[in-house]
């Protein structure tokens, strides 16, 4: 039940990405919106990062402290709840969060 709010965070930051080209300030919301992603299905939002950032290399933005705010808007967004559990659980989320749910459906 979580394809569409992915989605829709996933169509946010291609939008904010394209919008970042006329104003840079837009790389904020490409970040947030991509750790929104991160948080509603993990992984899957993998390869709109990717592509996000092999389309930003091609185009080289200019430089500004604006992508440097939207890594870290990224960061706070994708982090915040696992951080959290890594306090709350230590070991035992990191096990089965990035053990069981994470890296063995992904081999499966």
């Amino acid at each position: 039940m979580l394809d569409a709010p992915v989605t829709i965070f996933l169509l946010f930051a291609v939008f904010a990405f394209i919008r970042s080209k006329e104003d840079p300030r837009w790389w904020i919301a490409v970040g947030f919106a991509l750790g929104l992603a991160v948080m509603t299905k993990g992984p899957a939002a993998i390869p709109a990062i990717v592509a996000i950032a092999i389309a930003a290399a091609v185009r080289r933005p200019q430089p500004s402290r604006h992508i440097g705010l939207g890594v870290a808007a990224f960061i706070v967004s994708a982090s915040t709840w696992h951080l959290a559990m890594l306090y709350l659980h230590g070991h035992q989320f990191f096990n089965e969060y990035i053990g069981n749910q994470i890296l063995r459906r992904a081999a499966r």
